[in-house]
């Protein structure tokens, strides 16, 4: 898609609740910057495919639709641990994540805990996560996808048996 900032900005309304850009190759750190400042009801955003995106677009995301309850940024792949880190403290109804593809490691899911509702995690193809990672998974966590996360071994295995056990489908 060429969607540009322009026609972003007349896209945009503050009524949006659901918002799916994937694969828009325009869209950069300046666009986040006007659907975060637009749209204060957004409950959904997918910007899988965005690869002109920075931890700064997620960071203006995380502060202007704190409401935010499913993300999808898959294959954005400037993006690690500053932005998500942002969407894992700002965004406190996060139930669904997909930040497959990232360059997020160990420390950009600390915050993960601290969001009570995010029950479903896809991690898929992040190679800088380890084993480590895991002591911060939420403890009602549903779903959790982990394909192609080469550095993983038997020690995630057992973070997230003893904390997952009782819900983990």
């Amino acid at each position: 898609s060429k969607l540009s900032n322009q026609v972003l900005y007349k896209l945009v309304d503050p009524s949006l609740f659901s918002l799916n850009l994937e694969n828009s190759k325009l869209l950069n750190d300046t666009s986040c910057a006007i659907i975060a400042r637009a749209c204060v009801q957004l409950r959904r955003l997918s910007l899988e495919g965005c690869t002109g995106l920075t931890c700064e677009a997620l960071a203006h995301i995380a502060a202007g639709a704190p409401l935010l309850e499913v993300i999808n940024i898959d294959g954005c792949i400037a993006v690690g641990d500053k932005g998500i880190s942002e969407i894992t403290r700002r965004c406190a109804n996060l139930l669904v994540a997909n930040f497959s593809g990232t360059k997020v490691t160990d420390a950009g899911l600390q915050n993960m805990a601290s969001c009570r509702n995010l029950n479903s995690i896809t991690l898929r193809r992040c190679a800088q996560i380890t084993d480590k990672a895991f002591q911060y998974l939420p403890i009602e966590l549903l779903q959790l996808d982990l394909g192609d996360c080469p550095q993983l071994g038997d020690e995630a295995v057992l973070h997230i048996a003893n904390r997952c056990r009782a819900t983990l489908q």
